[in-house]
């Protein structure tokens, strides 16, 4: 979704652009001008996560450490589920964050429909072996919650929208969509933000959280 759209612009009509400029008011300033990358769903295979982070050129492949310097990849979350080392994914983002932030750079870690269900106990998509591993359903569910368990309280700080690039190619990133009405209502990537995070950390559930209608599920951008 590209930024650089007025109301007097024909691209303005466009309804992703009319969710930029509905979230446009309060934009975080962006402090890394250098390259940015996006990777999408990593579901539990840590092999091809390294391998699609290295050919982004933010992680060496022999090694996995961060060697991206000042670049920024956001990744669009749904870490977990399906393959069979979801934690082990979710650390290893987590250690090459830290990386990043100490080389003055940064990884973005977003929100996927996958972690929020994992943090409303809704686990059947986790593979069976990892989550025998962890000690069956119950303890999965348990260190999911996202008050009081370890791994859902650390999902909660992820974010659900980020606003990266600069110029022309300054880019919302979610999951899935944000829908005009959505945007126009919280006017702030920060205010949705907050309120997503507010919602499961509530409740587990609201609108925002909605299978069908929120930014972490919404598929009509893709839609023909």
């Amino acid at each position: 979704v590209l930024a650089r759209v007025t109301r007097k612009n024909p691209w303005s009509r466009n309804p992703a652009c009319a969710v930029m400029l509905a979230l446009s008011a309060l934009l975080p300033a962006y402090s890394h001008p250098s390259s940015v990358c996006a990777v999408g769903d990593l579901h539990g295979d840590l092999q091809h996560a390294l391998a699609a982070l290295a050919l982004c050129g933010a992680v060496d492949p022999e090694t996995g450490s961060w060697v991206g310097g000042a670049m920024t990849v956001v990744q669009t979350g749904d870490v977990l589920d399906r393959g069979n080392n979801s934690l082990g994914v979710l650390r290893a983002l987590w250690r090459l964050q830290a990386e990043a932030e100490a080389a003055g750079g940064e990884l973005v870690l977003l929100l996927g429909n996958h972690e929020l269900m994992n943090m409303q106990g809704k686990v059947h998509y986790v593979h069976k072996a990892e989550l025998a591993a962890e000690g069956g359903a119950g303890a999965w569910k348990r260190r999911m919650q996202p008050t009081v368990g370890d791994l859902g309280a650390a999902l909660l700080r992820h974010d659900a929208a980020a606003v990266r690039g600069g110029g022309a190619c300054r880019t919302l990133f979610v999951h899935a969509g944000v829908r005009l009405s959505v945007a126009e209502r919280f006017g702030s990537v920060e205010r949705l933000n907050e309120a997503v995070r507010a919602q499961i950390a509530a409740r587990g559930d609201g609108d925002l959280l909605d299978p069908r209608e929120g930014p972490l599920w919404w598929r009509g951008y893709a839609r023909p």
